[in-house]
């Protein structure tokens, strides 16, 4: 239904939005309740204006016409009703200006009406997506503080709003809704399921120096996997291991006894068995992919980020794919040679091409790990490093296409492959 539509059906015209509005006659229905009111206004305008023309007539030595006065302000006020203005009067502080300033005649404040009348029609645009915060305190500070001291802190706030923004950016973990190539928030979409042994992450911001360390630390968060608290449970666990290898030397030495000339094990401690190899399950996760579709642009802390998360991830064998980059940041990468520290094979224009490629990798070494050129990972076959350099580039981002069908099969044969292990 369109707006021509709405006059017959519900006898109501289309409103256009006028700037300034057209001239018209002002409605007497209300007159009664306003002649107080009027009255009341009428003499405080008049004698506000008629003092400021005295103060200024006395000080450059020129009479004043009450009468004269009266008749402007009336004259004024009533083609002003036309126009649905308010009443009229003196402005203190602009006829102070003006006087400082050196005018002398009614040119200075044609000039300035028709300077105001340009701001808005011309740049009144402009400034109607400012935000209403902004402009409160604004209005606030020149008010308290005065112009230059209030538009200053305007502005200063104006950025602080945009910096705090950025400083802690909303992050996302993102699901891919059954049967499509579509991800979004777990969240917030109930139908978005996790893929599995993939964490996606998404921020809503540039990665510069003022968010750096706080996207580096959600991360670490949202995705469940922590390489420092990963590497110290490694830690922790070889050191135990240590000391169990260290005692089962002990126990063979001293319970081996000698009967009937053969040796014979009274109570060998199987510390093999009984100590189980605990890292193989301290992953689950073999691929982290970051989509940086929402990063406008990254600088060099944020690289810096980017090459810590990759190495801290590579050291517990888990592979980072970048997808989703924009031409401007990918530029920046170029030039700043992350694009060899990343490798063009974990860097992908779509998100779901990535998904689709970490998914068919990790298939792959699942049903054959001694084919992967990588070392070995947690012990459930997964990956070490970057993807095969066989896997899809880049440059070849139409997999999406062609394997919207061939993921829900990778998933089955993921889920059937895990239940058989545990079985």
């Amino acid at each position: 239904m369109g707006p021509s539509d709405l006059l017959p059906r519900y006898s109501q015209q289309d409103v256009e939005q006028k700037i300034l509005p057209s001239p018209c006659f002002p409605s007497l229905s209300y007159a009664p309740y306003l002649v107080l009111d009027s009255i009341v206004i009428a003499i405080v305008t008049f004698s506000i204006g008629l003092s400021m023309a005295y103060i200024f007539g006395k000080k450059h030595n020129y009479e004043i016409c009450a009468n004269q006065e009266l008749f402007a302000y009336g004259a004024s006020n009533f083609v002003g009703s036309l126009f649905q203005s308010f009443p009229s009067t003196a402005s203190l502080s602009r006829s102070l200006m003006q006087e400082i300033a050196g005018c002398t005649s009614q040119i200075s404040s044609f000039v300035s009406a028709l300077l105001i009348l340009v701001i808005i029609l011309c740049l009144g645009p402009f400034f109607q997506s400012l935000p209403e915060i902004i402009w409160i305190v604004t209005f606030l500070m020149v008010i308290t503080f005065g112009l230059d001291i209030g538009l200053f802190a305007g502005i200063a706030f104006a950025v602080f709003t945009v910096v705090v923004r950025t400083e802690r950016p909303h992050c996302q973990i993102l699901g891919r809704i059954p049967d499509t190539d579509i991800y979004r928030d777990v969240k917030y979409f109930s139908e978005a399921v996790q893929v599995p042994g993939i964490k996606i992450f998404r921020v809503q911001a540039p990665l510069y120096f003022s968010n750096g360390r706080y996207v580096k630390s959600t991360i670490y968060q949202k995705t469940g996997v922590n390489p420092p608290n990963i590497m110290m449970q490694r830690a922790k666990m070889a050191k135990k291991a240590a000391t169990q290898e260290a005692r089962k030397k002990l126990v063979y030495e001293q319970e081996v006894v000698v009967e009937n000339g053969t040796a014979q094990n009274a109570n060998i401690l199987n510390t093999s068995a009984s100590v189980p190899d605990q890292q193989q399950n301290l992953i689950p996760t073999h691929t982290v992919i970051l989509d940086f579709g929402a990063v406008s642009f990254i600088d060099t802390v944020g690289m810096n980020t980017l090459k810590s998360i990759i190495t801290d991830y590579d050291e517990i064998d888990v592979t980072v794919i970048v997808a989703n980059v924009r031409a401007s940041v990918r530029n920046t990468l170029r030039k700043n040679g992350m694009i060899d520290t990343l490798g063009l094979d974990k860097m992908y224009i779509s998100l779901h091409d990535a998904v689709i490629c970490a998914l068919q990798q990790a298939h792959t070494e699942m049903l054959d790990p001694n084919t992967s050129t990588h070392l070995k990972g947690d012990g459930e076959g997964w990956g070490k490093g970057a993807l095969s350099k066989h896997s899809v580039p880049d440059s070849t981002a139409s997999v999406a296409a062609d394997n919207n069908n061939n993921i829900e099969e990778v998933f089955t044969e993921i889920r059937n492959k895990d239940e058989i292990t545990k079985m």
